[in-house]
């Protein structure tokens, strides 16, 4: 299965570019596991923010959310918006 990844902000800086594309045998059921995917090739203290978010197909989930994520999703993951 092939996700669009996007990436935002301080999320795009550490992970080096807007986003890409993911193949996964199995996809990931929760937020997480998401994370931990894209944290494999090496550590990313950004990925570890309780405060991140995520969207699939523009929709926002809740932190606890589970995924359902289909062939050619776009995930999208945003961080902490501050604002002034």
């Amino acid at each position: 299965m092939r996700l669009r990844l996007r990436f935002f902000a301080a999320v795009r800086e550490a992970l080096g570019g807007p986003g890409r594309e993911l193949d996964v045998a199995t996809p990931p059921a929760s937020i997480g596991e998401l994370l931990d995917l894209l944290d494999r090739e090496r550590s990313h203290a950004v990925l570890r923010d309780p405060r991140l978010r995520i969207a699939v197909n523009g929709h926002l989930l809740g932190a606890e959310e589970a995924l359902a994520l289909h062939e050619g999703d776009e995930v999208a993951i945003l961080p902490p918006v501050t604002g002034g």
